[in-house]
């Protein structure tokens, strides 16, 4: 899929290759008689491969134009933040209510081992 944008810019810059890059200017008929007849066959012929490039950057800033008017937040996302915050703040609490609890358990569990040694018991 990656291959299909290079390969329609290559197409349309090859198509592009039969437009004189001055086209804006002045017609390929009416450059003075030195240059006569200018075709695409000429050696000085210089094709419009420019048009592809001008073309992609404004159909850019179409689409960024279009991306801008969007709002910065969509009205769905400020309930959606909330019940997210909610959660977030109920499994922050809930977890630090598990730990509080494993914790003192560990402390249990600290307190019965201190107590069952004799060097910690001849130290009172």
């Amino acid at each position: 899929m990656f291959v299909v944008g290079p390969a329609l810019g290559f197409i349309l810059g090859g198509a592009l290759l039969d437009v004189y890059t001055d086209f804006d200017v002045v017609a390929p008929s009416e450059l003075p008689g030195d240059l006569l007849p200018l075709t695409p066959e000429h050696p000085l012929w210089v094709g419009a491969w420019w048009v592809g490039f001008a073309a992609a950057a404004l159909a850019a800033w179409i689409g960024a134009l279009a991306f801008s008017l969007y709002p910065p937040e969509l009205p769905s996302a400020q309930r959606h933040n909330q019940v997210m915050e909610h959660k977030k703040t109920y499994l922050c609490t809930t977890y630090a209510i598990r730990k509080l609890f494993w914790n003192l358990g560990v402390f249990k569990n600290v307190i019965n081992s201190m107590a069952k040694q004799l060097t910690f018991l001849k130290s009172f």
